[in-house]
């Protein structure tokens, strides 16, 4: 993940954004338009602590083959998806 906010830190907000969403009860959590694998993982993991089921997508629209996210990573590069 690029910038200077620590996971940790990036994982609590997600977590905080997603418990008010679940007090909503909605069907599902959409965790939508990721352009960075670990911060998708982070997302995902704090939707899934609600308990609600979880969809999540990247954009893949850069490079040669269109096969980067606008943040240059590749799934290939990350173990786990």
């Amino acid at each position: 993940m690029t910038g200077e906010i620590e996971p940790a830190v990036i994982q609590s907000a997600f977590a905080e954004q997603l418990q008010a969403i679940a007090e909503a009860k909605p069907d599902a959590v959409v965790i939508e338009t990721m352009s960075d694998p670990e911060e998708a993982r982070l997302a995902v993991a704090a939707a899934k602590a609600t308990g609600l089921p979880t969809v999540a997508c990247m954009v893949f629209d850069s490079g040669k083959d269109k096969d980067r996210t606008m943040m240059g990573t590749t799934l290939k590069k990350r173990p786990g998806f």
